[in-house]
């Protein structure tokens, strides 16, 4: 590893200043122009999340549905199985599960009120 010479460094600290910056600027400007939206843009969202379909609540929990955390066990060949799909699948095992409790085990009125109680 390579020590770094101070003109390297304070050219460094100047250009993640730089950026620190142009964030905190990008993200004004945003919050400035979610204020400028409307009024009732709470109000539209809600109303949005009360009428979700059921594809978008499906969505929502399978990129929002962290919380606890539970057990399952196998035998050893068929959890050396899963590991191995899940690894070339590019996923975690609590991902998988997520998503195949959400498209084949819950129903969609018991989705939709858990989504509802969420979203009020």
């Amino acid at each position: 590893m390579v020590r770094k010479t101070p003109k390297e460094l304070r050219a460094e600290e100047e250009r993640m200043l730089k950026e620190i910056n142009d964030d905190s600027t990008s993200k004004k400007d945003a919050k400035q122009g979610s204020n400028n939206n409307g009024l009732f843009s709470a109000m539209e969202d809600a109303k949005q999340r009360k009428e979700a379909s059921y594809d978008e609540i499906k969505k929502y929990f399978e990129e929002n549905a962290y919380g606890k955390q539970g057990t399952f066990y196998l035998n050893d060949q068929l959890m050396m199985l899963l590991r191995q799909k899940v690894f070339f699948d590019q996923t975690s095992i609590a991902s998988l599960i997520r998503k195949l409790l959400i498209e084949n085990y819950f129903t969609e009125e018991e989705l939709k009120k858990v989504y509802n109680s969420e979203n009020q």
